[in-house]
């Protein structure tokens, strides 16, 4: 993803963090974030450094694919989306979680 520096690189890969039962049983310096769907592991890593101003270890990419949902007789889709589960280097913790 071309991005004019790396600030914007990071803010726009990183959609949101995902908070969900799982992610908070997760061990400690692990977090799950929602991300965009071009998003690569090496511009992950870059855009959580730059962004938290930490160290990240281990970056594992998930697609999570749509859904049909049903609403009375309306049949729906819920979108799919891509997430990243970053491990950061032991000791380091991002304050905003």
């Amino acid at each position: 993803m071309q991005a004019k520096n790396q600030s914007d690189l990071a803010w726009s890969l990183i959609v949101r963090p995902h908070i969900s039962e799982k992610s908070t049983t997760l061990g400690e310096g692990k977090y799950i974030l929602k991300v965009s769907r071009d998003a690569k592991k090496g511009d992950l890593k870059r855009a959580v450094g730059d962004r938290y101003g930490v160290e990240v270890e281990d970056v594992k990419i998930l697609n999570m694919p749509s859904k049909k949902r049903r609403r009375g007789g309306t049949i729906g889709i819920k979108p799919g989306f891509k997430k990243a589960i970053i491990t950061l280097t032991k000791g380091q913790l991002i304050d905003e979680f």
